[in-house]
């Protein structure tokens, strides 16, 4: 399925006590209940595999770890997604009638627009995604977005192991004091076959100059001026159309 042009992205999870309670409540009650609303068009619930596990450039592991689950929501445009504000807002209340206070946590809620998608040399099942997000302060966004186009993509995309690549650009994010980060203004998915397949890809050539350029593009402005906080793999568990 092709990148939709707004999404709204969820990172959760509940005490370990209660990890598959809570799993089985959002497959089987909650997401599907969600799709009562017609605006919503794609839901996909995900879990970690790894954070960054290897040092790259620019990027910095957040303090609190990342959330067990990812919960990715595709609407076919902003205005899709306000429609359907309200059906999210009703069953948020229900789920507080499960959950107590403490048990589940939100660690990351915000809305994202999509700014170009990219395919691969060939197609294939999709059995992980990893995904990025970077703070830049606002003179750095032309110059980031032309790099990133010019260089990035073009040069990961020569490896066969990635299926595709879809970057996109914040619209909002949850207020939280509780949250260890600020909100990535870019987020970027990238599809992959299987683990094996990313950890090939992480570890060839391609990536080896992709990290020595940016390296470099990152020397040009001040340091840690732009800072990647999200570098983290997830499995598909589930996806709802």
């Amino acid at each position: 399925m092709s990148a939709k042009p707004f999404l709204q992205v969820i990172a959760s999870e509940a005490l370990s006590e209660l990890d598959e309670k809570y799993k089985k409540w959002c497959e089987e009650v909650y997401i599907p209940s969600l799709f009562e609303n017609p605006n919503l068009l794609i839901a996909s619930h995900y879990e970690i595999v790894s954070g960054i596990s290897a040092p790259h450039p620019g990027y910095v592991e957040p303090e609190a770890g990342y959330a067990k689950y990812l919960t990715i929501y595709e609407f076919g445009s902003e205005e899709g997604f306000k429609a359907f504000g309200q059906e999210m807002e009703r069953t948020l209340s229900n789920a507080t009638k499960t959950w107590e206070s403490g048990e589940v946590t939100i660690e990351f809620q915000a809305q994202y627009k999509l700014r170009n998608t990219w395919e691969g040399k060939r197609k294939a099942k999709v059995g992980l995604v990893h995904t990025t997000g970077v703070v830049l302060p606002p003179e750095a966004e032309n110059a980031f977005y032309q790099y990133y186009c010019e260089k990035v993509i073009p040069t990961v995309l020569a490896n066969p192991k990635l299926l595709s690549a879809d970057s996109y650009e914040l619209v909002e994010g949850l207020t939280c004091k509780n949250l260890p980060f600020t909100y990535p203004k870019y987020y970027n998915i990238y599809k992959f076959e299987s683990p094996e397949a990313f950890r090939s890809f992480d570890h060839s050539e391609e990536m080896l100059t992709n990290n020595k350029s940016y390296t470099k593009f990152l020397e040009s402005w001040l340091p840690k001026a732009i800072k990647g906080v999200i570098r983290a793999q997830y499995l598909p568990l589930k996806t709802w159309a």
